[in-house]
């Protein structure tokens, strides 16, 4: 549902389609013309004219377009990864901040009852006389400060879950019902070697294998502009009929 994920989804099939666009490029091509005139009464001209045309070699162009148009649907499928897991992982945050702000509006709450009642018993002291105005007042400003506390709370609850329905492509006033936190154990190889770990990113990282297939697809570029600028043979044959 997020609209950034459906971006990325319809320019690979944008490239995808370039690829197509670029072995066509290996296919024969025809055209097809018909003309007629008349040049006085009882005189007329017809002509159809077909047209096949095939190219035979051209130093690489289509090779190297092609090549480029491979690369770009690389580099766009890997762009594609990385702005789902991008989603994903601030999803995850999304949820997870939703989680504390539930926890802390629920502890909010809990400490604004216990102040209420901290402030009712103050009252009644200081009604029955054993408690001085000044006991009274502080537990009424601990009970006003709770409550502002949970007021606050309950707005950063609502702000984080209307974020999390943001990244699910979703209205901000969606109301979410979140499963409870799971709170699973560290792996025990968390800790591995930091230098395999890089490697494992250079391998697996889809912005990084976008950047790679990036270059590449430069390089292509090049070869294919390099091309352009030499001969290339054809093989055309042509047919013509007139009937007068």
């Amino acid at each position: 549902n997020n609209p950034q994920t459906r971006e990325v989804w319809a320019s690979a099939r944008v490239q995808a389609a370039q690829v197509g666009v670029s072995k066509a490029g290996y296919l024969p091509s025809a055209s097809l013309s018909a003309s007629g005139n008349r040049n006085s009464p009882g005189v007329s001209k017809r002509s159809v004219d077909l047209t096949l045309s095939y190219l035979l070699y051209d130093f690489g162009t289509r090779a190297a377009n092609l090549e480029s148009a491979h690369q770009l649907l690389a580099a766009a499928n890997a762009t594609q990864d990385s702005t789902v897991q991008t989603i994903f992982l601030q999803a995850v945050l999304s949820f997870y901040q939703t989680q504390a702000s539930q926890a802390a509006l629920d502890a909010a709450l809990e400490s604004e009852r216990a102040a209420k009642e901290s402030f009712a018993a103050a009252e009644a002291r200081y009604r029955s006389g054993s408690a001085t105005p000044a006991d009274k007042l502080q537990a009424q400003t601990a009970y006003s400060q709770a409550t502002l506390n949970s007021i606050t709370a309950n707005g950063n609850m609502n702000n984080t879950k209307g974020a999390l329905a943001n990244m699910l492509g979703l209205d901000a006033n969606k109301n979410i019902v979140l499963a409870a936190a799971n709170t699973a154990a560290i792996p025990a190889n968390f800790d591995r070697d930091i230098s395999a770990l890089i490697e494992e990113a250079r391998r697996r990282r889809p912005d990084l294998q976008a950047a790679a297939a990036q270059v590449k697809a430069a390089q292509a570029g090049v070869d294919a502009a390099r091309a352009a600028g030499k001969p290339s043979i054809s093989l055309t044959a042509s047919t013509k009929q007139e009937n007068s």
